[in-house]
């Protein structure tokens, strides 16, 4: 084999590699440049000063993404209609700021809402929760792991009382 075929094999090798790189890069471009959410909802339980308990129902949303998001809106629909939502008041984010909400990359924000009795029977009417970006992407979260932890903490509860009494 003589110096001009190894080179000649040597650049078609550099050559196929760095095809298939810019291939590969432009995929992960092309899907990091999405809008991604993770949202959750669960009940939160803050201990205040004075070893005090203060409930509250909480919308998670994680920023799965590359680039700053900012969350609009935070609406519920109920089980039974699909096109009218419910929206309660929140009381802003557990860092103090209140909707609309920047969301750097893989960060995230809990939105409160501190009437936790109102709140938890709005959510039991409710299918899922609805967050809704400044750019209009729309995302959804199942309401069944809150529906579940409100059915567990019942069933403690009474538990409990069967118990002690």
């Amino acid at each position: 084999m003589n110096m001009l075929t190894f080179f000649g094999l040597g650049s078609f090798a550099l050559g196929l590699i760095g095809t298939i790189l810019g291939v590969v890069n432009f995929a992960r471009d092309i899907l990091s440049s999405r809008v991604r959410l993770r949202v959750s909802c669960y009940p939160l339980a803050i201990l205040q000063p004075g070893n005090t308990i203060k409930e509250c129902a909480c919308v998670e949303v994680v920023n799965l993404g590359s680039f700053p998001i900012t969350l609009k809106d935070i609406v519920f629909e109920p089980l039974s209609e699909r096109h009218n939502r419910m929206t309660m008041a929140n009381n802003g984010c557990l860092n103090g700021k209140h909707l609309p909400v920047r969301i750097e990359p893989h960060d995230s924000e809990q939105i409160c809402y501190f009437n936790h009795e109102a709140a938890a029977t709005m959510i039991k009417q409710c299918r899922r929760v609805v967050v809704e970006t400044a750019c209009g992407k729309l995302f959804f979260s199942e309401l069944k792991k809150y529906h579940d932890i409100l059915e567990r903490c019942a069933q403690n509860a009474t538990e409990a009382e069967q118990a002690v009494g």
